[in-house]
C-alpha cells in the first residue's frame, strides 16, 4: 500500500460473500483469546474485484509446516504444547447445536452428532480419504478401531457444541517467534 511501511495479507476468497462474512464473524469472536489477524477491510461487494476480499493485518512467524522440517524434537514438542493450548481456547466456544455456519454464525446447516455419522465420517476420512495415507495401514487400522470402539460416547455428550477448527492444518498454523500460536 502506497505510503505504508508496514506489511498487511491480502485474502481472496474462493467462495461467495458469506464465506468472508463468517470468517470475519469467527475472527471477531476468538480473537480476544486466540491470536488471529485483525480483519481491517473487507470488501464482499464484487464491484471492484470479481470475488469478495479482505485486508488482514500481518503476523510474523513460521507455518506449521515448515517447522516439522527443520525443528528439533524439543522444538517440536513445545509447538505440540502451544498447538493443543490454542485448540483448547477454541473449543471453549460454545453454540447450542452442531452444524455448519452462515454468515452471522448461526446453523444454517444442523449436524446429527452421532455414531451413524462418526462412523461415515472416519471411513470417509481414514479408508478413502487423505488420513489414510498420511497414517499408513497400521496407525489406520488402530485409529478405526479406537473410533468403533468409542463412537457411541457422542451419544452421551453435553448439547453444548464446541467451535472446530476444520481447516486445521499446517499451512493455517503459524507459529510466532515468541512460540505462541496464531491460526489463519
Amino acid at each position: 500500500m502506497r505510503g505504508e511501511e508496514r506489511p498487511y495479507v491480502l485474502r481472496i476468497y474462493r467462495g461467495d460473500a458469506d464465506v468472508l462474512r463468517k470468517e470475519e464473524a469467527i475472527a471477531w469472536l476468538i480473537r480476544p483469546a486466540v491470536p488471529v489477524p485483525a480483519f481491517l477491510y473487507t470488501d464482499a461487494s464484487c464491484t471492484r474485484f470479481s470475488r469478495p476480499w479482505a485486508l488482514l493485518e500481518w503476523h510474523d512467524g513460521e507455518l506449521l509446516s515448515s517447522l516439522r522440517r527443520t525443528a528439533s524434537q524439543e522444538e517440536l514438542a513445545s509447538a505440540a504444547a502451544a498447538l493443543g493450548r490454542t485448540l483448547a481456547r477454541v473449543h471453549a466456544f460454545r453454540f447450542p447445536a452442531a452444524g455448519l455456519f452462515g454468515p452471522e454464525l448461526e446453523i444454517r446447516t444442523p449436524m446429527r452428532l452421532d455414531e451413524a455419522m462418526f462412523a461415515g465420517f472416519a471411513v470417509q476420512s481414514l479408508m478413502r480419504g487423505e488420513a489414510g495415507r498420511l497414517l499408513g495401514p497400521r496407525r489406520t487400522e488402530a485409529l478405526w478401531a479406537l473410533c468403533r470402539r468409542h463412537g457411541g460416547r457422542l451419544e452421551e455428550q453435553p448439547r453444548a457444541y464446541p467451535l472446530i477448527h476444520s481447516d486445521f492444518n499446517g499451512r493455517n498454523v503459524l507459529l510466532a517467534p515468541d512460540g505462541s500460536v496464531g491460526m489463519r
